[in-house]
């Protein structure tokens, strides 16, 4: 099987408020889950040393981790560009050093058959906290897997492959959410600014000629 320490994750790139929204609301129509959705809002304090600290709404005490990227490759599908990553995590002790980035974080997380995570996140950044606060808001879209401790090797193929199947699914919704908000505009009737045009009727007053 495959270490549980690694993650394959998929994040979909310049994702829209539009787009978010639609893939939001589809998965948000399934009630299949194995996890049941809910927001969690946490706060991620990137430290000088490469150490994100996380702390939660709640104030439960702070998780301190240490991401280590192995690799990637980013392509191109319909237009949009896609990061496929492999990275590992560990715990590591508390960190007190300088921090570097600030990220707000609104999470929903779609676990399919305790394999795959849909992470749909909106996130506010920057250098302090109130540089964060007056960030535009950013919209991301991942598909972590996360079925190390079940995969044998007579799921690799199966795995890869559902894994590409809804990349391609997401990547959809996104471009049909683009194209209807199109189409939408396009038929947006001109509002009529009161100035007669050519060949349209016009209706005079009681009393004038």
């Amino acid at each position: 099987g495959a270490s549980p320490t690694y993650e394959i994750e998929v994040r979909i790139k310049d994702v829209t408020e539009l787009g978010w929204n639609t893939v939001y609301k589809k998965l948000s129509s399934n009630r299949g889950w194995s996890n049941k959705p809910e927001v969690v809002n946490t706060t991620d304090l990137m430290h000088m040393t490469g150490v994100r600290e996380t702390k939660q709404a709640n104030n439960a005490p702070s998780t301190f981790l240490r991401k280590e990227k192995h690799d990637h490759i980013d392509v191109e599908s319909a237009g949009r560009q896609v990061r496929f990553a492999i990275a590992s995590e560990v715990n590591t002790p508390s960190e007190n050093s300088p921090v570097r980035t600030v990220r707000f974080k609104q999470r929903t997380t779609f676990e399919h058959k305790r394999m795959f995570k849909f992470e749909l996140t909106k996130v506010k950044q920057g250098d302090t906290p109130a540089a964060a606060n007056a960030a535009e808001v950013e919209h991301e879209i991942e598909i972590e897997f996360c079925g190390q401790s079940e995969l044998t090797p007579a799921k690799h193929e199966y795995a890869a492959d559902s894994l590409l199947m809804k990349v391609s699914d997401l990547i959809t919704q996104l471009a049909n959410a683009t194209n209807v908000s199109a189409a939408s505009s396009a038929k947006r009737p001109r509002v009529d600014d009161g100035t007669p045009q050519e060949c349209s009727p016009v209706t005079l007053a009681e009393g004038t000629e």
